[in-house]
């Protein structure tokens, strides 16, 4: 059984390119584009796997970071992956105190998510 995946992203094509590949290797995506429907979706579904974008509204916002958070604090063991253009070297240590496993930044090549997602569970 796998849990779900959930992608917030709110470039429409980078979140419809993320959802493809993760349904092309099996994993049960769900998708949003914003940190209130985010945060919706995780206090209603226990994710195996949360990847947001670090801005959501503005080149400059952070909202990511705060779905980091709420998510890390609601689901301890969840895979969460911090996704971001921008070259700020502190991105990853502010990231890492919030609770991301791991900071990709775009552009990356989608078979370097591998690694960070969720493998599948056992039948019980």
């Amino acid at each position: 059984m796998r849990l779900p995946i959930l992608v917030v992203e709110d470039d429409a094509e980078t979140r419809r390119s993320l959802a493809d590949y993760l349904s092309a290797h099996r994993h049960v995506t769900e998708c949003c584009a914003t940190l209130d429907e985010a945060l919706a979706k995780l206090a209603a579904t226990p994710y195996a796997c949360v990847i947001t974008n670090l801005a959501l509204t503005a080149r400059e916002s952070r909202e990511g970071l705060e779905i980091v958070r709420r998510a890390r604090a609601m689901l301890p063991s969840v895979h969460l992956i911090l996704i971001t253009a921008s070259a700020d070297p502190e991105v990853s240590q502010i990231a890492a105190k919030a609770g991301a496993d791991v900071v990709l930044r775009k552009p990356f090549a989608l078979k370097r998510l591998n690694p960070w997602l969720p493998r599948e569970l056992p039948e019980t």
